[in-house]
């Protein structure tokens, strides 16, 4: 038990990799997401007070919704549209 091991050192960089970039996914990308996604809907937001325009911000969430939890909030938004055949004959 008091053996020690030994082990390549490609493979010590190759875990150091993975484990750095495993850390980044998972706590500086959301963060940076959440950062530019506020930005962006704050420039939306004076874009559609100058020119008068009504872009939608984007939705809070991300990537990681099933399609089911998608349709169920952001649904009644398309819905209240009509569908496209609706739009382009009447």
């Amino acid at each position: 038990m008091t053996r020690s091991v030994s082990l390549p050192v490609w493979l010590v960089v190759v875990l150091a990799l993975l484990a750095t970039w495993a850390a980044l996914d998972r706590l500086l990308v959301p963060s940076v997401r959440w950062y530019l996604r506020r930005r962006v809907n704050r420039a939306i937001d004076e874009l559609n007070t100058r020119l008068r325009l009504e872009i939608r911000p984007f939705l809070g969430g991300g990537t990681r919704r099933s399609p089911a939890t998608c349709w169920r909030t952001c649904g009644p938004l398309y819905r209240s549209r009509g569908s496209a055949k609706e739009t382009i004959v009447g």
